[in-house]
């Protein structure tokens, strides 16, 4: 048990070392078209990197839970991701007149988006797919 324990952690530490190569990579060949300054560049690169296993391992040791939201939620989450589409678009159509901030835009589309493509597929679980259990389809 023990052994494994350790594997599964030096398996861990391997994808983060290799995804830490394929940033470096990145941020170099970034730089070579870009002109910035390497020693920022690399800061930069180092502390998104630091930033995205700060929240990889928050969301694996602390988040890992389920409950009935996230349940409900993933039960949702292909009906979303495929009409997702659609009512961004939408949603997103609808504000271009309206003149308020970007950022403000941005929020509302955001969440709007959200609790629609969640809200459709809630439907069509609800009464649809249940319509055409009823006929035996």
């Amino acid at each position: 048990m023990y052994r494994e324990k350790q594997r599964l952690l030096f398996l861990d530490n391997l994808k983060t070392f290799i995804i830490f190569l394929v940033v470096i990579y990145h941020c170099g060949w970034v730089y070579e078209k870009s002109g910035i300054l390497s020693v920022l560049w690399f800061e930069f690169c180092v502390s998104l990197l630091g930033l995205m296993y700060v929240i990889i391992n928050t969301f694996r040791y602390y988040l890992n839970r389920t409950g009935r939201l996230i349940n409900l939620l993933n039960s949702y989450s292909y009906g979303v991701y495929i009409i997702h589409f659609v009512v961004v678009g939408a949603i997103a159509w609808a504000l271009l007149s309206v003149t308020i901030p970007s950022i403000t835009k941005y929020s509302i589309l955001t969440i709007s988006s959200f609790a629609a493509s969640n809200l459709i597929v809630a439907i069509y679980k609800k009464f649809v797919q249940r319509i055409y259990k009823g006929f035996g389809v």
